[in-house]
């Protein structure tokens, strides 16, 4: 005889497997890009911590909840830096980037583990663009957006749409740093340069990496071994 947790349980998956059908059928996307926005989502949190009860929920009413109050979860879909580019973000691992910065990255030099060393150089990255227009960038910076992306790819916790979302953002960054390092060695004719290009100056993108690197401080607080790169001066 099936009990009433059990029952909740059987509930709970119909649900879940309703709303993922729901919004692959809304947004037109496939069901398993819909099974990795739905897991990101308040909303599978919520429904896994019962804070609804489960019997009456509609799946097709919490899909389209679920699009109009996390749209965020929908950026980048179409594989276009704009929908990152567009809209603001607001950190949600500020607290576990300010611990590394504070405990991890060194004033001088790389730091000793992957996440001090990913937080400095994503920060080396946003502060060349930021404060220089990208007129220093060179194979240093390059090597960082690659290192960059390679070891968050690495990591098992992002789902598939995250780190669809890394390479988008990553790619950016080093095509932007790519086209003024062409302008500073004179490849690019000023009269043809188009400013927008040679840096990204906004902190949007530059946030939306660190708040990775802050959920990968969250899920493994220890430090995760680096090995320091000899060949790297920055």
């Amino acid at each position: 005889m099936v009990n009433k947790k059990q029952l909740e349980e059987i509930y709970k998956q119909n649900l879940e497997n309703d709303i993922i059908n729901a919004i692959s059928d809304m947004k037109g996307i496939a069901l398993r890009k819909a099974f990795d926005i739905y897991y990101s989502s308040r909303l599978a949190d919520e429904i896994e911590k019962g804070k609804y009860g489960i019997e009456n929920m509609d799946p097709k009413y919490l899909a389209e909840d679920l699009i109009e109050n996390e749209p965020e979860l929908f950026l980048g879909l179409d594989n276009s830096i704009q929908d990152f580019i567009a809209n603001e973000y607001q950190q949600q691992y500020f607290d576990e980037c300010k611990y590394i910065w504070k405990n991890y990255v060194p004033q001088r030099g790389q730091a000793h583990n992957l996440q001090g060393e990913l937080l400095r150089e994503i920060e080396k990255i946003r502060c060349e663009a930021q404060d220089n227009g990208n007129i220093n960038w060179d194979s240093d910076y390059t090597y960082f957006c690659d290192f960059i992306e390679k070891s968050l790819l690495e990591q098992s916790i992002f789902s598939e749409r995250e780190k669809e979302e890394i390479r988008i953002i990553m790619a950016y960054i080093k095509d932007c740093g790519l086209y003024a390092e062409q302008f500073n060695d004179g490849k690019i004719k000023e009269s043809e340069v188009c400013p927008d290009k040679i840096a990204y100056t906004q902190d949007n993108l530059y946030d939306r990496i660190c708040d990775k690197i802050g959920r990968l401080q969250k899920e493994h607080p220890e430090p995760i071994p680096y090995k320091i790169n000899e060949n790297i001066k920055r």
